[in-house]
């Protein structure tokens, strides 16, 4: 089977793509015939994506995920661990096709992008429905949510460790965003700016709220020390982040054309 290289139609630092691609030839020498398929999936796949040091998420798609057949790859899997940060994730042909209700938001990442390193198209002929992507958008949204106030109570005393918490949230809630756009019109930004743009406009928010933790995260020598002037960008970050997550509940999903 021809190893199909779409890594690098990605934002893709060029050592990133060479690691994956080494990587992938790796895998298909050991795995043989038991090997199906390789994608790409999360923050490494969308256009808003920045962070060098966020893991890489990979989907290998196998024949057979028993103990006996996937051994062979522990050592490959774990190198890549340790060089590039690789998240692996494996999975069979039958587990794709069941699956798509209860994972939609990294099944669609791999349909819809096309992030395919390697192998046959598995996801071709899934079909992914937008109500069970707005419900799970919706889930993480409010989980990120309920999690950022548990995490400012606890932390009040640690003002600094706010601001980190708020700069590490920042590219996570922003992807969870894109995906809701893509809800919305059927396809994802295609930069940070069209994003932001997007959701001042849908949501109603003041630039100045999200802005200002993104020139933080741009620059983290830009952030506030003093402990009200955190409290208030914290106060600021949250707020987008509920009006974000309320809007999921009953934002409306884009139907595409029969």
């Amino acid at each position: 089977m021809a190893r199909k290289d779409s890594a690098t139609t990605l934002t893709l630092p060029k050592d990133l793509q060479e690691k994956l691609q080494d990587f992938a030839q790796q895998i298909e020498v050991i795995a043989r015939d038991n090997l199906l398929a390789m994608y790409l999936y999360g923050s490494v796949t969308h256009k808003v994506f920045s962070n060098l040091n966020a893991q890489i998420n990979l989907l290998i798609v196998l024949k057979n995920a028993k103990v006996e057949n996937i051994e062979n790859i522990s050592q490959a899997v774990s190198k890549a661990k340790k060089a590039f940060n690789l998240e692996p994730t494996i999975i069979t042909k039958e587990e794709v096709k069941t699956s798509a209700d209860v994972f939609p938001i990294e099944f669609t990442d791999m349909k819809v992008k096309n992030t395919l390193i390697w192998g046959e198209d598995v996801f071709k002929n899934v079909q992914i429905s937008m109500e069970d992507l707005r419900l799970a958008c919706e889930l993480e949204l409010k989980k990120r949510l309920f999690h950022l106030r548990s995490f400012f109570v606890l932390n009040l005393k640690h003002p600094q460790i706010l601001v980190e918490k708020l700069l590490q949230d920042f590219p996570e809630f922003m992807m969870q965003a894109d995906t809701l756009f893509y809800i919305r019109s059927g396809y994802f930004a295609n930069s940070t700016n069209e994003l932001l743009k997007e959701i001042f406009k849908t949501f109603h928010i003041q630039n100045a709220k999200l802005k200002k933790v993104y020139e933080i995260y741009q620059n983290p020598a830009q952030a506030p020390t003093d402990l009200l002037e955190i409290v208030d960008l914290y106060n600021d970050y949250l707020s987008v982040v509920a009006k974000v997550a309320h809007f999921a509940d009953s934002m409306e999903v884009y139907k595409q054309e029969s």
